[in-house]
């Protein structure tokens, strides 16, 4: 597997929706769920920017960035070898929590998310409004999730359950 460096230099600059070389994400290793997560993270993070940068309205900016926490985190526990069932954002902090020692603050500012995009949850579904330090603070969460997921090294092997 290649570089964080090598990836975010060729991560993709527009997400393709549809058919794509992950066909089936049912079937998919553990590895190949951490790096389709890890370049759509990078490649939401991407847009995010550039979206912020051109001006573009706060909600897309806030809305791009969530998705690729989202992704990001999911990306986290692929690489533990765990598959998330559900995905709010506090229940997928739990979920990495679980797996490594994680920031404290970044968890709880990650958690913080639910309160204004809780669209995954079953319980309290609800869409709020972003302001601006909303979008800001969602953009400096996607650098802080990919500085601990650039430290991480190889997948473990010790963890390692055969991939199918």
């Amino acid at each position: 597997m290649s570089s964080l460096q090598e990836r975010l230099a060729a991560a993709p600059q527009t997400i393709k929706f549809g058919a794509s070389e992950h066909m089936s994400k049912l079937f998919e290793s553990d590895a190949q769920r951490f790096a389709r997560n890890l370049d759509e993270a990078i490649a939401y993070h991407r847009r995010a920017r550039l979206f912020r940068q051109d001006g573009m309205r706060v909600s897309l900016v806030f809305n791009v960035a969530s998705i690729a926490i989202e992704c990001y985190l999911i990306a986290l526990c692929a690489y533990f070898r765990d598959m998330p069932f559900n995905h709010s954002y506090g229940n997928l902090v739990d979920d990495v929590e679980r797996l490594m020692s994680f920031p404290p603050l970044l968890a709880q500012r990650i958690r913080a998310l639910d309160k204004i995009f809780g669209i995954c949850s079953l319980d309290d579904y609800h869409h709020g409004v972003a302001e601006e330090s909303d979008a800001l603070d969602a953009l400096d969460l996607c650098d802080a999730l990919q500085s601990l997921i650039q430290g991480l090294g190889p997948m473990p092997k010790a963890l390692a359950k055969p991939d199918v």
